[in-house]
Formats: C-alpha cells, structure tokens, sequence
C-alpha cells in the first residue's frame, strides 16, 4: 500500500509539471495562456486522471516486471483522458488552454509517467549488459531463443548462484538467426549444436525448450553428453511449478528413458495400502527398505519389516520412526528379525499378526 501511495504522489506531481512546463512553452512561443486559469483546471484535471489510473491498474504494475503490455496501457489511458479533459472543456465552453496542447502534454505525460514503473527493469538491464560480458562464470549456450530462452537468461542474471556465462543462443527459426536476445547472439539451427559446442569452447548447455518433445529431447541430451558437458533444462510443460516459474533443472536419468516415465496411480495405490496390515520381508534389503519407504507414506494400519539381517533392519526402522515422527503419520510399525526358510518363524508371525497384504522382498540378488 506505501508502493501505492508513493506512486499516487509521484504521479500528481509529475502531471501538474507535464501541464506546468506546456504553459511555459505556450507563452515563450507567444500563444496566450492564462496561467490561473490553467492552474484552476489542474485540480479537477488531476483528481480524474488519478482516478483513473487507479482504474486501470497503474498501481498494481510490478516495477520489476513491466512489460509491453502495461506500456500500451499507459499510452492508450494517458490519451483517452487527455481527449476527454480537452472535451468536456470545449463541451462547457470554458477552454483553459489552446488545443494543441494536447499534442504536447499527451507524450511528455506518457513519458513521465512510464518512467517510474520501468526505471528498474532499464537499470536490470544497463546492469547486466555492463557485467555480462565481465561475467567469469562456465560458458554457456542456451537452445531455444523464444520465451523459454528469454526466461532463462533473466534467470542467469538475476540467479548469480547458478554461474553461468551465456555466449550464445542457437534456435531452428531462420528469421531469429543472426539477432540477439537480450544482448546474447543467435548463432545458428540446433543441427550445428556439436560444431558450436566446440568454436565458442562451451562448459554447459541449457535446453530452454519447455514444449519440446520427449523423442527429441532425447536425442539432444544424447548428443551434448557426447562431448561431456553439463546439462541444464527447462521443466517440460507438465513439469512446471507455479511457484518457481524459472527454475532451471538438471537433466535427469528419466530424460534418458526411451519411453515416457511412467506416473503411478497413487490414489489407487493409496486405497490398495490404507489401512491394511502390510508384512514386507525382507525388508531391510535395498529393494525392501525402499518399498517399507513407499508403504509407510499411504498410511498402513500396520507395518511389519521381516529380516534375517539385524544391521541393515535396524536402520530403516529407525529412519521410518523419524519420519513418523517428523510427520505425524500414526501406524503401528513392528520390527521382527529372522528367515523366511524357517517355517515355524513364519507360521508364527502369520498367527500373530494377521497381514492382509504382502510384499515379498526376502531374496539373493547377487547370483550368477
């Protein structure tokens, strides 16, 4: 609300001095104006341009993010109330100033009031264009210049941590091909990517393609890890958070898949578990602790760990007692230690404790 304020006062004054220098021009060039007059008109002039502004949303553009939108808004609502002002003036007969003021006051005021709402967007910009190219960071080409590369770059910019160097852009539309995004070059189509890795000695790639397909972000990765560089991406379109619209990502084994990663039906999972008396042997293996892991999240009425090994079984007992503390999830979580070759052992583990529902994990794995 200060940010508001502020504005709303920013904003008066510099109307009354858009109007205030326009009379002065006005009697330097020997037209008449009557200064008390104008000054008069300025008071309801002010109230209704400020009324709209407040319309229109003026004091809820972000500084930090003004775009081409918002400036349109400016220059359309600046002139719509210039014309009305002059109008309803002229209507009542009561002109306050000559009528080609308005080709005057409508871009100064335009001006003066776009300035304070983009000022920190061109000091972001003139402040990365005087450091980038000082910048020590790993040299970095970006695939993809469309609005995923330009997010990227803002993000490489203002991100400091994430240590990089953008050299260049390459991009498979022509007409992008030679230009530059916010000050970094396009150089060339994504076929060329290895030619280009090379000439310009890049230490990383960041795919900034979210729209891209699975087959061909494949066949990218594959063709980068080729020449041992590091790899960054854009989240895919179904990966994006909306809280963390610019996060840049870490390729990941799934990106290597041949296939599309399978999602798992976690409701059904969760109706399949919930409430059930779940036995897992071997549950202190590498396969068994992960699937206890799975388990305790879909709130089991019981969970049983059955293991011939002591070691191994007490240590996800005690990272699952953790978690449960950590996240009050209420089971019943049992520990229980011997063989599955033991008929009597598992016989009497049945009895005792009725599980409605088993994973049998309890298993040699390193065999010929």
């Amino acid at each position: 609300m200060i940010r508001k304020i502020q504005l709303l006062v920013i904003d008066s004054f510099l109307v009354v001095t858009t109007y205030t220098f326009t009379v002065a021009i006005f009697r330097i060039i020997g037209i008449s104006v009557s200064i008390s007059d104008a000054f008069l008109a300025l008071v309801p002039i002010l109230l209704f341009k400020l009324v709209v502004y407040w319309i229109f949303g003026f004091y809820r553009m972000m500084s930090a993010h003004v775009g081409f939108e918002d400036i349109m808004k400016i220059i359309l609502v600046v002139t719509t109330t210039n014309v009305v002002v002059l109008g309803i003036f002229y209507y009542f007969n009561a002109p306050f100033i000559h009528p080609l003021a308005i080709i005057f006051i409508t871009p100064l005021e335009i001006t003066m009031i776009a300035i304070p709402r983009v000022t920190r967007k061109l000091l972001f910009f003139f402040k990365n264009q005087l450091t980038s190219s000082q910048h020590a960071g790993k040299r970095t080409l970006i695939i993809g210049a469309g609005d995923g590369g330009e997010m990227v770059l803002k993000e490489i910019y203002k991100n400091k941590a994430l240590n990089n160097n953008p050299v260049a852009f390459v991009d498979d539309d022509h007409l992008k091909i030679g230009r530059t995004l916010l000050g970094v070059k396009i150089i060339g189509p994504i076929e060329k990517i290895e030619t280009f890795i090379a000439s310009y000695n890049i230490e990383e790639v960041i795919i900034a393609i979210a729209n891209i397909s699975h087959k061909r972000l494949k066949i990218l990765i594959e063709i980068i890890a080729d020449n041992n560089i590091k790899i960054k991406r854009l989240p895919l379109m179904h990966e994006m958070d909306i809280n963390k619209p610019h996060q840049v990502i870490d390729v990941q084994v799934e990106d290597l898949l041949d296939r599309d990663e399978v999602c798992l039906d976690t409701d059904g999972i969760e109706n399949f578990i919930k409430g059930e008396v779940v036995l897992i042997t071997g549950g202190g293996g590498s396969i068994g602790s992960e699937l206890a892991r799975q388990v305790a999240s879909y709130q089991p009425k019981q969970l049983i760990i059955f293991d011939i090994y002591e070691n191994s079984t007490y240590e996800i007992q005690t990272e699952l007692e953790a978690k449960l503390r950590k996240q009050s999830i209420t089971f019943d979580l049992e520990v229980l230690i011997g063989s599955v070759y033991d008929e009597t052992r598992v016989l009497e583990i049945f009895e005792s404790y009725r599980p409605t529902l088993i994973f049998h994990a309890a298993a040699y794995k390193h065999v010929p």
